[in-house]
């Protein structure tokens, strides 16, 4: 293992061996066999090194998004490994899990409604769960007829007209008749 190493590596009769490792920056623990040969066999050493303490940091809290959605980018910040997921459809991730240092790509698709839309990305690892806030702001409101006028016979009868819209709307007629 190259984060382990002995000195002296050779000698003779009666000796002290240093065993020298380098800080582990992985959560994980690690093993490394030490083998003392001889003329009359081998005997061996386990060295067993303990993993730091796992680390999970992101480089936001929150990202924004106009109406017309589009891809953003936040880094995750590790040592040991990790899942992403998202509360709502219209955001995507990828990737959705991993191991040490990484980015994650979110993808909002738009919002054709006039209003903003939440969700959260939750991170989750051996360290516990960090969240990433989304927000994307509403398009601008819109409310639009296909016509302007109905012409009616003398008989009585039905039409109709289309909304088209992407907010709240409400319909009266100015005359009882």
């Amino acid at each position: 293992q190259t984060w382990c190493s002995v000195n002296p590596e050779l000698g003779k009769n009666d000796g002290t061996i240093t065993v020298k490792v380098t800080e582990n920056t992985s959560a994980s623990e690690r093993t490394a066999m030490i083998t003392v040969k001889s003329d009359i066999g081998n005997q061996t050493v386990k060295v067993i090194q303990s993993g730091a303490a796992a680390v999970l940091t992101l480089s936001v809290n929150s990202i924004d998004f106009t109406s017309g959605g589009g891809n953003k980018t936040f880094k995750i910040s590790s040592n040991t490994s990790w899942t992403v997921l998202c509360d709502q459809a219209w955001c995507n991730i990828n990737p959705i899990s991993g191991s040490g240092d990484g980015s994650v790509t979110v993808q909002v698709e738009d919002n054709i409604s006039a209003s903003e839309r939440i969700a959260t990305i939750t991170v989750k690892s051996d360290v516990g769960n960090k969240t990433v806030n989304v927000t994307q702001s509403g398009a601008t409101a819109m409310l639009s007829l296909d016509m302007n006028n109905l012409a009616f016979e003398s008989g009585s009868s039905s039409k109709s007209f289309k909304i088209t819209s992407n907010t709240s709307w409400t319909v009266a007629s100015d005359n009882s008749w």
